[in-house]
């Protein structure tokens, strides 16, 4: 089981970006990248990375719970970034667009870690 706070989780998905690189619209590609909720989901079970697909329902309140955060210190932070009225997360969103870099994916889950360790 899982016992990393959830600053420690938003740092070790912004690692899983970095180490496995970064994808949109899917949770993991066929090339192992993950997106935004991806290498959070990864974060949170090692084990996913081989077996993604049967474990993610174990961890989607969690997730859910992460990405409201996410959201949370998005709003505050990039409220000037358009994200379109779709369905979901904001961040997801965020991740989604079409000019969102992995860098920009990783700053924004670092910036939230700081900001939760700080609160």
């Amino acid at each position: 089981m899982n016992v990393l706070g959830i600053p420690d989780v938003l740092d070790a998905a912004a690692d899983e970006i970095l180490v496995r690189g970064h994808c949109k619209n899917v949770l993991i590609s066929g090339d192992g990248k993950v997106c935004l909720g991806g290498a959070i989901y990864t974060a949170l079970d090692p084990e996913l990375k081989s077996q993604f697909n049967a474990a993610m329902s174990r961890h989607s309140y969690q997730v859910n719970a992460i990405l409201a955060k996410v959201d949370a210190y998005f709003e505050r932070t990039h409220s000037n970034i358009p994200t379109g009225n779709g369905q979901g997360h904001v961040s997801v969103r965020y991740n989604n667009r079409p000019d969102t870099t992995a860098g920009d994916v990783i700053e924004l889950l670092r910036g939230t870690a700081k900001e939760l360790r700080n609160a």
